[in-house]
């Protein structure tokens, strides 16, 4: 129970007169709902979760004996504690409830004043145990996810991952995560935050299953004009119960807009900035909207205080470790994006972002559980990113060429795909694994006409002009390799494929200008079954929303 908030107390007795009594005392302090049978007591219990259970035994239908067994037996309500209520006074009647469960056993008729300081007596204790149980696993919980995160390559993932556990250790509707860049404004350098995701339990519900929250990519000034500006330029947590009600003496307000634009209204906030043991500041997570046991609004605690921080602390050094990871493969990228100008980090971010939806969608459709698609998002992510890393291989006089190929030219372009799957052709990983299917098959069919084709990875020879050629495993009626098709493309290089045509046509190019949106969706279907699996397609238009989200999160720069 968060800190202010009046203890309820569910009273159940089948003697409307004894309900209205003790309604009257117990009103005095306490949030009261009465109930004339076990049954209605369940009814309640639905959608209210009481501090205190006030149980009468003889009831007809179910006694409270009956009553406090399945109470106990269900893990959502086996911690509310009940005393009995009741006119029998025989030894083995308490002993039979106390062994039941019950912690106290109080005879009728009621003496008010004994009543409320029993009551109280034990709410205070029962109050001590719940915050010993609930510190407990808490922090036990927060120990368990920092060996999750550390199995979290990815950047995205994991940061999309540390926002949700936040809002879940803090119990909060929502929340946002703000990274600190570095951004170019009138020709000088400044720190801002900008806002990488964003997530809102309550707006979430309203959406078909898959479909991801739509917000906006914004950026905020590291100054003291806003709250999470202010708390990445004090390094500060900030706790602000009502955004509402701002004390007078703070410099920073709060834009309802947001609300507006949301159709959703933000009161407590709770900010903490993201500092490292260096002093860096990574960014800021923002917890929006503590929630009691009853689904109530209330305000984030000293409790929600020492939690999120301590989260923080561990979730910043994982962080930490993955931005190298990220930094790592980025640089090989970048290689890419040295030889060719198309390869931007932008666009293999979008490629990369585009694949985990598409498989998120896929996975789905085919009934695979969450913990098993967490499995491959990780590695599949990064996998993505490096699919045309064999570009590496190729001559700058092809890759910078400033307009379209040649057909010879296209031949020795194609190679990529090899030299690509020839990095990762010795795995050590599943990520290895992965990535070496993507970078071989990104460019396959499903109709079977695309390229590399059946082709042995280890016979690779260099003709007398420099170009390469491999060993065909399969051959057509010219003793070409045949292109694979179907399902014998894996189904990572058939995501990626859709991916990176649908980023390409999007894409500003030097030999053309990006699409209409409406040409490309039209493209798209014009090649499901042929250049796509119809399947994938059919995902990526159930999932559009979320394909244009990360299109958001990733603008092409000039």
């Amino acid at each position: 129970m968060k800190e202010g908030q009046q203890e309820t107390i569910i009273l159940v007795d089948d003697n409307l007169a004894n309900l209205r009594v003790g309604k009257n005392v117990l009103s005095e302090k306490y949030n009261v709902f009465t109930a004339p049978s076990a049954g209605k007591m369940f009814s309640l219990l639905i959608k209210n979760r009481p501090d205190m259970i006030l149980l009468d035994i003889e009831m007809p239908e179910m006694n409270g004996y009956e009553a406090i067994k399945l109470l106990k037996s269900n893990p959502e309500t086996q911690h509310i504690p009940v005393i009995f209520l009741t006119a029998k006074t025989e030894t083995e009647d308490e002993v039979k409830g106390f062994n039941l469960g019950a912690i106290d056993y109080i005879t009728k008729p009621l003496v008010p004043q004994l009543l409320l300081k029993r009551i109280e007596i034990h709410l205070l204790a029962e109050a001590q145990k719940q915050v010993l149980r609930f510190q407990k696993e808490e922090f036990k919980s927060v120990l368990n996810l920092d060996a999750e995160f550390n199995h979290i390559q990815d950047l995205d993932i994991l940061l999309e991952r540390i926002l949700f556990e936040a809002r879940r250790v803090v119990h909060a509707d929502a929340g946002s995560l703000y990274i600190r860049e570095l951004v170019k404004e009138n020709n000088k350098t400044v720190e801002m935050l900008t806002i990488k995701y964003s997530q809102n339990h309550t707006l979430q519900k309203e959406l078909p299953p898959g479909k991801k929250l739509v917000y906006s990519v914004f950026k905020i000034p590291i100054d003291d004009k806003t709250i999470s500006g202010y708390c990445a330029l004090t390094r500060k947590l900030v706790n602000v119960p009502d955004v509402y009600n701002l004390p007078a003496d703070v410099s920073f307000s709060y834009s309802t807009n947001y609300d507006k634009i949301a159709g959703y209204k933000t009161t407590s906030i709770l900010t903490l900035p993201l500092v490292t043991a260096e002093g860096r500041l990574l960014g800021v997570l923002q917890m929006i909207n503590a929630k009691d046991k009853n689904d109530n609004i209330v305000s984030f605690d000293k409790d929600d205080e020492l939690l999120i921080s301590h989260f923080a602390s561990n979730a910043i050094f994982v962080l930490q470790q993955t931005y190298i990871f990220n930094a790592m493969i980025l640089r090989m990228i970048r290689m890419a994006e040295l030889r060719d100008p198309k390869e931007t980090g932008t666009h293999v971010n979008r490629v990369a972002g585009y694949t985990l939806e598409i498989y998120n969608g896929w996975a789905r459709r085919q009934g695979i559980s969450e913990e098993e698609q967490d499995k491959f998002r990780d590695t599949l992510k990064i996998g993505a990113m490096l699919h045309d890393v064999g570009k590496v291989a190729i001559s700058d006089m092809i890759l910078k060429k400033p307009g379209r190929f040649t057909p010879e030219e296209y031949l020795i372009m194609q190679f990529h795909t090899v030299w690509g799957s020839k990095l990762f052709n010795d795995p050590l990983s599943p990520l290895d694994s992965i990535a070496k299917d993507i970078a071989l098959t990104h460019h396959e069919n499903w109709d079977g006409s695309g390229y590399p084709g059946w082709v042995d990875l280890d016979a690779i020879e260099i003709d007398e002009q420099g170009c390469a050629k491999t060993n065909p495993i399969k051959t057509n009626e010219d003793g070409k390799a045949v292109g694979k098709k179907g399902e014998e493309i894996p189904l990572w290089g058939r995501i990626v494929a859709l991916a990176d045509v649908y980023d390409a046509l999007c894409s500003k190019r030097v030999y053309k200008e990006p699409w209409t949106e409406e040409d490309v969706l039209t493209e798209i279907k014009k090649m499901r079954g042929t250049k796509f699996d119809p399947e994938l397609v059919d995902v990526f238009f159930e999932i559009y929303s979320n394909i244009k989200l990360v299109r958001t999160l990733y603008p092409e720069t000039e």
